[in-house]
């Protein structure tokens, strides 16, 4: 029997229609293939190079795909704290916390937020002595995070025993956070009007620091007015 024209005129149809598609690329669609954990790893890499867009989406990959990785939230808001975007680093440490409201060093991490907007000012200082209580073995840190609390309230001779205290329990190999805390000392001693003690402090930064920014930040302060003695 001859095949009718209708039936032709499908075959050839589907012919030029299977012709026609396949001058097209095929769409691939790929599966992630890392986990939560791995996007997380890799972006502390990025975070490590300085690269804090890279790290914020891995950090945002693995909460996509585990939104129960806390580890992950906190540390976006630590990519967002760097970036200066204050708003969305606090929103990530809250919600951090909520998960885990006795993390020390989410509670100092969101002390900072508030340091860096110079507001909430008693609220960081509550947060760092909390961490101070639930952490201790990380008071090095948490106890420079207590002085800027107090320096921005003005209240020196307590931020200045903080500072201190800070350095006593500092190992001597970590010579960058050793520069930031006599930064810190200089700027109290600056409020003061303790010129001698000002430029001891901005004289140790300039051993640990190697003559790198913050010696620059410091030497500035020995050209500024300093507050009338006491």
């Amino acid at each position: 029997m001859q095949p009718s024209f209708k039936a032709w005129g499908i075959f050839i149809l589907s012919s030029l229609l299977i012709t026609s598609c396949s001058r097209f690329p095929r769409i691939v669609i790929l599966e992630d293939p890392l986990t939560a954990e791995e996007h997380n790893q890799l972006g502390t890499i990025y975070e490590a190079q300085g690269k804090y867009d890279l790290a914020a989406k891995e950090y945002e990959m693995a909460l996509k795909k585990d939104p129960h990785l806390n580890q992950a939230r906190v540390n976006l808001g630590n990519v967002l704290l760097a970036r200066k975007d204050y708003a969305g680093a606090e929103e990530a440490y809250r919600q951090a916390l909520e998960v885990e409201p006795e993390n020390a060093d989410t509670l100092n991490n969101l002390a900072w937020v508030y340091l860096e907007r110079r507001e909430r000012l008693s609220e960081a200082e509550g947060l760092a002595r909390k961490a101070l209580e639930i952490k201790p073995s990380s008071r090095m840190y948490y106890l420079d995070t207590l002085g800027m609390a107090l320096l921005l309230q003005g209240r020196l001779v307590d931020a200045e025993e903080a500072f201190w205290k800070a350095l006593e329990v500092m190992p001597s190999d970590h010579k960058a956070l050793q520069a930031e805390v006599y930064y810190h000392l200089a700027l109290v001693y600056k409020g003061k009007g303790e010129s001698e003690k000002m430029e001891e402090a901005v004289e140790k930064i300039r051993e640990l620091d190697g003559g790198r920014e913050l010696t620059r930040q410091a030497e500035s302060l020995l050209s500024q007015p300093l507050a009338p003695s006491p």
